[in-house]
């Protein structure tokens, strides 16, 4: 723990005197390790929340079946309480699936990465070339491209989920909107952010000083599948908001769910990112 813990405030200073984006030099290996930690204390951290929340119930119900004098007091205090301790085991469940999913992509990071050491040189020059980067040298271009194929891998395995749900045949009205509901979902919030974070790679491997983020730049919009069709439909489609520092320079453009999904990896790039 402690030396992950090192690694993090060792990242954060490189990240503040490194003229390149931290993707280039980061250590994958405790980049992954840490998220995996940081998951697994939150998800402890909820399970000791929810029986805390069981015992104090319990206990509180026992003092109430006790002392029936107090009967609505106990009951109110109960009421109050329980929420309480419930935004608590909500929020570790929260933090704790945010650091598994970026363990899981540190883990597609690191597979990636070792594939591409394992090409020769011209090959890893092709796909440069392929991905229409200039003036980078390979030492720098690994780590972005393991990203950029690892946000490739969930993409794929966001299409495949969609394909399984789309396979589940029911004649329940409810069933088959609860599927596309989750398809939307899926293809919203998975299959469209990957697309986001592979301009991001595209950006840093033509600008590899730029430190920023998809995150920095934009606010991602994301709505339920009734709200982004009935936005599409009355032409008041927004998917990604400029932030207020970039606004100016984006004449206060909003860009729209349509927009990104029928746009490539690099005019998505070009459109975010302005140099």
């Amino acid at each position: 723990i402690f030396f992950i813990l090192l690694e993090n405030i060792l990242i954060n200073y490189m990240t503040k005197v490194n003229n390149f984006n931290p993707i280039i030099y980061e250590k994958q290996n405790n980049v992954y390790k840490s998220h995996l930690l940081k998951a697994r204390i939150y998800k402890v951290a909820s399970i000791i929340n929810l029986f805390a929340i069981c015992i104090l119930t319990s206990s509180m119900l026992i003092a109430i079946t006790s002392a029936t004098s107090s009967l609505a007091a106990g009951f109110l205090l109960v009421g109050f309480t329980i929420p309480f301790f419930g935004v608590f085991y909500n929020n570790f469940n929260i933090k704790a699936n945010k650091h598994f999913q970026k363990a899981n992509l540190y883990k597609k990071v690191i597979s990636e990465l070792n594939e591409l050491k394992k090409k020769p040189k011209s090959e890893i020059e092709k796909i440069l070339k392929k991905l229409r980067v200039k003036n980078i040298s390979l030492e720098h271009s690994l780590p972005i491209l393991a990203h950029f194929n690892a946000w490739e891998k969930i993409k794929i395995d966001s299409l495949e989920a969609i394909e399984n749900l789309k396979k589940i045949d029911s004649d329940e009205l409810e069933v088959s909107e609860e599927i596309q509901k989750q398809v939307h979902n899926i293809y919203e919030k998975e299959i469209l952010f990957s697309k986001l974070k592979q301009a991001e790679c595209i950006n840093i491997l033509n600008h590899i000083e730029d430190k920023r983020k998809v995150e920095d730049v934009c606010t991602i919009i994301n709505y339920g599948f009734s709200k982004r069709t009935t936005s599409i439909l009355n032409n008041k489609d927004i998917y990604l908001i400029f932030k207020k520092k970039i606004k100016d320079e984006k004449e206060n453009r909003k860009i729209s769910f349509s927009e990104i999904d029928s746009s490539n990896v690099h005019d998505i790039s070009k459109l975010i990112f302005i140099h």
